[in-house]
């Protein structure tokens, strides 16, 4: 079975350098995003948007490392740029 590639917006799971760094849709996304990673198939790659410069809960960034997700650096890399480039399913 061929590998999918699956992209996740996870921007919405950091808060801004100068805002509260547990708001209502930060903690919802980190939920579900806790929650898709554990329920990952193992033919699944998952790729995720993010900023490196904002708040990003430490439990997140050990839980990217820990299932090798790659963490896409938006001010580097555009949506468009980043969809031709890995073609998510």
């Amino acid at each position: 079975m061929n590998e999918k590639k699956l992209l996740f917006d996870l921007t919405a799971a950091q808060a801004p350098k100068h805002g509260s760094k547990y708001g209502g849709m930060i903690l919802y996304t980190s939920a579900v995003f806790i929650q898709l990673v554990r329920n990952l198939h193992k033919d699944i790659h998952l790729s995720v948007l993010f900023i490196p410069e904002n708040f990003t809960d430490p439990l997140i960034l050990d839980i990217c490392k820990k299932h090798n997700v790659e963490l896409i650096d938006v001010s580097e890399n555009t949506i468009i740029d980043t969809v031709l480039r890995i073609k998510p399913d």
